[in-house]
């Protein structure tokens, strides 16, 4: 990490800024942080000693919760010290900040305190971390930061500007993450006229889904009966015998009482008798162990994607249905697809389609399955076992129908993964855009100078001043101050 003498602080510091004198508009002085303020440490406050109230309480990430004791005592910047190190958050009443931060409260005469937030948060703070741990900011680091300080009538100019562009900005965004949960909304339409046979019309011709089921899971007792044979030939059997027969176990078919009308040709199953459990050979491998197995295979969890590892379990089209993860509240599709080489730990139900399905539909069909009834558990995180899983009563389709839904489950969801990507994009340039405001204002562009103002090297001189009379950066919570952050 970068020392406080080193050469690429001072050059980082440099290029976090906007240059020397030379560089800003006529009227604007070069400060430091150190110089116009004092940050003061925030006070630590566990959610259990905190009082009904409505006085906000700050992190170093943001707003935490309430409380009904102020420690600041009004316009608050509020800096993260520890975590979220150089986040800045900006307080329009008095509050409490913990000990992860670090606030001002105490503005001199002629600066606002909106143009010192905005004004911080184009500093990119943060890249002052010098920690090999958690992130932390010094204050040594941050009361040396260069602030480009405006004249103050120009202050007031550039935080209006600012905040008519940001409003319009804002009101973008909330329209673009509108656009968002519309869209999948959509999805989730979708999917669900697809497995109430609303999506795509049945055909008469179609094989009826019971009719095929029938004949799978006669398929399924011959190929086991086949197995068990084969077994027993070392013994010189010819023929399996009733009692081995009898102890195949059929999957059972659910009780029909008080599930829906299907459309003609559809059947009602058990997910057991449409897929295979493979969760045996599933391998979970903790993070430390995983970190030294790294490698080409994917490694997956109850949400998707976990890591990488450098073996493999399974080598085929899979699905793969959330055991042990959010249920109430989620918003996340409970099963997705896998193909290839891949690994799954124990946080996955591991699912083969049989003949039956269609594996992309048997994927469609679970993806927003009404699992949340079927788990067990008290706490945010339920647990769906394999046993509720594969006895959930399952509406079969005939398989032609199966392929017909499929096909236009991936025309619709096509188009709305086009429309879902042109909302990311523009919610990044929205982001970009916020970003070149921010510079172009403390560049003196966003607004035009005016030579009547007063200059802000009279300004700076006067806080100078102001602070010499006053007793330099006296904290006034240096004896409650935590220890500083040792890089």
């Amino acid at each position: 990490m970068l020392q406080q003498s080193d050469p690429q602080l001072m050059i980082l510091r440099r290029h976090m800024h906007i240059g020397d004198e030379r560089t800003l508009p006529s009227g604007w002085m070069w400060t430091t942080f150190g110089e116009i303020l004092a940050a003061t440490y925030g006070k630590g406050l566990p959610e259990r000693q905190r009082e009904k109230g409505s006085v906000p309480v700050f992190g170093s990430n943001g707003a935490t919760g309430y409380h009904n004791t102020a420690l600041t005592s009004g316009e608050t910047l509020i800096i993260g010290r520890k975590g979220s190190a150089g986040a800045v958050q900006y307080s329009q009443t008095a509050c409490w900040t913990i000990d992860t931060t670090y606030f001002v409260d105490n503005f001199p005469a002629g600066l606002s305190p909106k143009y010192l937030f905005y004004l911080l948060c184009n500093q990119n703070l943060g890249q002052l971390d010098r920690s090999t741990a958690i992130p932390s900011l010094s204050r040594d680091d941050l009361n040396s930061v260069d602030l480009p300080l405006a004249p103050r009538a120009e202050q007031h100019r550039i935080v209006a500007a600012i905040e008519q562009q940001f409003t319009r900005l804002d009101a973008g965004v909330a329209a673009l993450k509108q656009a968002q949960v519309r869209l999948q909304r959509y999805r989730a339409s979708v999917l669900k006229a697809a497995c109430e046979g609303k999506l795509v019309p049945q055909d008469p011709d179609d094989e009826p889904a019971s009719v095929l089921l029938q004949r799978i899971l006669g398929e399924r007792r011959a190929k086991w009966e086949a197995e068990q044979l084969e077994k027993l030939r070392d013994q010189g059997k010819m023929a399996l015998p009733e009692a081995i027969k009898a102890k195949y176990e059929e999957p059972k078919a659910p009780d029909s009482e008080g599930l829906l009308a299907l459309p003609k040709g559809w059947c009602w199953a058990c997910i057991d008798q449409v897929a295979e459990n493979l969760d045996y050979k599933r391998v979970p491998v903790n993070n430390q162990e995983r970190s030294k197995q790294i490698g080409i295979y994917p490694y997956f969890g109850a949400n998707g994607l976990v890591g990488w590892i450098n073996d493999y379990l399974f080598d085929e089209p899979l699905i793969l249905v959330v055991e042990d993860e959010t249920f109430t509240g989620r918003e996340k599709p409970f099963s997705y697809k896998i193909t290839g080489k891949t690994w799954v730990n124990n946080h996955a139900h591991v699912l083969r389609a049989t003949d039956v399905v269609n594996t992309d539909y048997l994927n469609y069909s679970l993806s927003f399955y009404p699992f949340t009834p079927l788990t067990t558990g008290t706490t945010g995180r339920k647990k769906l076992t394999q046993s509720a899983l594969m006895s959930a009563p399952y509406a079969l389709p005939p398989l032609s129908e199966q392929q017909r839904i499929v096909a236009e489950i991936d025309r619709c969801l096509s188009v709305v993964e086009e429309l879902e990507a042109t909302v990311e994009a523009n919610l990044k340039r929205a982001e970009r855009l916020r970003q070149s405001i921010l510079k172009q204002a403390f560049e003196g562009k966003l607004v035009p100078q005016n030579p009547n103002d007063e200059p802000a090297s009279v300004l700076l001189e006067r806080i100078r001043a102001e602070r010499q009379s006053k007793g330099k950066d006296v904290d006034r919570h240096e004896q409650q101050a935590l220890p500083e952050v040792t890089p």
